[in-house]
C-alpha cells in the first residue's frame, strides 16, 4: 500500500508543477491557452478507469498522448511558437512532465491492480478446496482411519511445508509494501488455494498456522500414489506462488496404525528433509511447462 501513497504523492507534486508551468507560460505570452492540464487528467483516468486501457504497453500509451499534445500544438495552438526562442523549454517541460503523467498513471494503475489481487486471494474466495484446523478435523480423520482399518483399504498422511528460504525471498521480492506478517499470511493461504487445486474431494486439507504447513489425509491412496500427489502439489505450489516446498509421508498401516503416529513419521521425514541438499523429496522447479503426472490410482 506504501507504494500507491507515493504515486499519489507524485501524481500531486506533478500537478503542482504543471501549475506552475502554466503561470510561467502566461508570464511570458500573456492570453496564452493551454490545455495540457486537461491532457494531463485524460491521460490519467483514460489509463487508470477504462478497462482496455490497463492492457496497453507504457511505450505505446505514451506515444499515443505524445501524438495528441503535438497534433495540439502544431494544429490547435499553431499561434504559439513550438521551438523557438524561451518556448523550446516551455516545450521540453510540458512533453517531459506529460510523458512523466503517463508513466505514473500505469505505475499506479499496476499497484492498485496488485492490491486488489492480494485483497482478492486473502478473502479466500477463490479457494477450490476449503483448508480446515486441525481440532475441527479430528472427527472426519478417526472416521477415515476406522474405514482403512475395516475395510483393509490404504490411506496416508502427507505434510507439506513452504521453504523458509524460499518464502522470504518471495516476501522480498513481490509483496514488500505489505506487512511482513500480512505478507505471510497471504503466502501461506496461497499454498492452501494451490493445494486445493491439486487434491481429490475425498481428501482432508488441514492447516496448520502455528507452524506454516499443512496436512493432507489421503484415503485410498499408496505410498506411490502419494509421491505423485506431492509432486503435483510441490508444481502447483511452485507455479501459483513461486516458492518450493519440503513434504514428508507416511502410510497406513505398513508405517503407523494411528493418526498421531502417522503424523509423527511424516514430520520425522519433513524434518530430515530440511537440508536442501539431502532431501531426495525437495523438488526445484523451473518456469517451463511439466508434462502431466500420471494418474494416482
Amino acid at each position: 500500500m506504501s507504494q500507491i501513497r507515493k504515486d499519489l504523492i507524485l501524481i500531486f507534486a506533478t500537478l503542482l508543477l504543471l501549475f506552475h508551468l502554466e503561470q510561467f507560460t502566461l508570464t511570458v505570452r500573456p492570453g496564452a491557452v493551454s490545455y495540457l492540464v486537461l491532457l494531463v487528467c485524460a491521460a490519467f483516468i483514460f489509463t487508470i478507469a477504462l478497462p482496455f486501457a490497463r492492457h496497453l504497453n507504457l511505450w505505446l500509451s505514451s506515444a499515443f498522448w505524445l501524438g495528441i499534445y503535438l497534433v495540439y500544438r502544431m494544429v490547435i495552438s499553431a499561434q504559439r511558437p513550438f521551438l523557438a526562442g524561451v518556448d523550446i523549454y516551455v516545450t521540453i517541460s510540458e512533453v517531459a512532465i506529460l510523458l512523466f503523467s503517463v508513466y505514473l498513471a500505469h505505475r499506479l494503475m499496476a499497484s492498485l491492480q496488485n492490491a486488489e489481487g492480494v485483497i482478492e486471494k486473502m478473502t479466500f474466495a477463490g479457494f477450490t478446496h476449503k483448508t480446515r484446523p486441525l481440532d475441527e478435523a479430528i472427527e472426519d480423520i478417526q472416521l477415515e482411519l476406522t474405514r482403512s482399518r475395516r475395510y483393509d483399504r490404504p490411506l496416508s498422511v502427507l505434510v507439506v511445508k513452504p521453504m523458509s528460504n524460499s518464502m522470504k525471498l518471495e516476501l522480498r521480492q513481490n509483496l514488500v509494501n505489505l506487512q511482513e506478517d500480512m505478507v505471510e499470511r497471504f503466502l501461506i493461504a496461497s499454498v492452501g488455494q494451490a493445494i486445493g487445486k491439486v487434491v481429490r474431494r475425498s481428501d482432508i486439507v488441514i492447516e496448520q498456522n502455528n507452524q506454516d504447513r499443512y496436512i493432507i489425509l489421503c484415503p485410498e491412496t499408496s505410498p506411490q500414489g502419494l509421491e505423485i500427489l506431492a509432486s503435483r502439489i510441490q508444481e502447483s505450489i511452485h507455479q501459483s506462488v513461486g516458492i518450493n516446498t519440503l513434504w514428508g509421508a507416511s502410510s497406513f498401516p505398513s508405517e503407523a496404525l494411528t493418526f498421531e503416529s502417522l503424523l509423527q513419521k511424516a514430520e520425522a521425514k519433513l524434518n530430515d528433509e530440511s537440508n536442501p541438499d539431502l532431501s531426495p523429496r525437495l523438488v526445484e522447479h523451473d518456469h517451463a511447462e511439466k508434462p502431466a503426472a500420471p494418474s494416482l490410482e
